[in-house]
């Protein structure tokens, strides 16, 4: 129970359906390939039952959130839609996970146009942003050489520039404790880099490194 296991799940998932398409001739040749949508996903911003099998908290929301659409993009998946738009219910009133999933708080309580983001909303905003005008690279992600506990991919747009998707493997039950090391290849002759965090869109933050 933490992001990357449950952003892998989306993609896994989507794996499920492929082997019965491919068991039915779905395949390119004998019928058309199936075009991906999903319609609904997420993961609570709060863990409704403390103990019980779900977990759930505005961490690992947001982290998920990077991670899960990364992968829907690797997967070529085309479209991917939040379940919900907002939280329905105050943290402290919710009676079930379903409640507090969304890019948007309480929306109940909000009037219109003072709705304020969740970490979920800042971190897909941040994405959104950062990531307009670029596309899935397959060749630039595999050139990284990504390995162990070092996650992520590359984007390209159409004027050839590159920015990438990094993070550390979450891989303990319940945490987003992770760390890693990574350098790029000397091949990309990156001179200076630009490196922002999930909240870039709201704070505006970007380092050297």
């Amino acid at each position: 129970r933490n992001s990357d296991y449950a952003a892998d799940g989306v993609t896994n998932k989507k794996v499920e359906f492929e082997d019965v398409f491919k068991e039915f001739g779905y395949d390119g040749i004998t019928y058309p390939l199936k075009r991906w949508i999903i319609t609904e996903t997420n993961i609570p911003s709060q863990d409704i039952l403390p103990g019980g099998d779900n977990y759930g908290n505005s961490e690992i929301q947001r982290n998920w959130t990077i991670k899960a659409f990364v992968n829907v993009q690797r997967e070529k998946i085309d479209h991917v839609h939040f379940y919900r738009l907002g939280h329905d219910a105050e943290p402290d009133e919710a009676e079930h996970e379903f409640q507090l999933m969304g890019i948007y708080k309480n929306l109940n309580r909000t009037t219109p146009y003072q709705q304020e983001f969740t970490d979920q909303g800042i971190a897909f905003k941040t994405m959104s942003e950062t990531l307009a005008g670029y596309e899935y690279d397959h060749e630039q992600t595999n050139k990284m050489g990504l390995s162990g506990n070092v996650r992520g991919a590359a984007f390209k747009n159409e004027a050839g520039d590159f920015r990438y998707v990094l993070w550390a493997k979450t891989t303990l039950d319940q945490s987003e404790v992770a760390h890693a090391t990574y350098s790029f290849p000397s091949s990309f002759e990156i001179e200076t880099l630009h490196s922002t965090n999930w909240s870039h869109s709201i704070d505006g933050i970007l380092d050297n490194v």
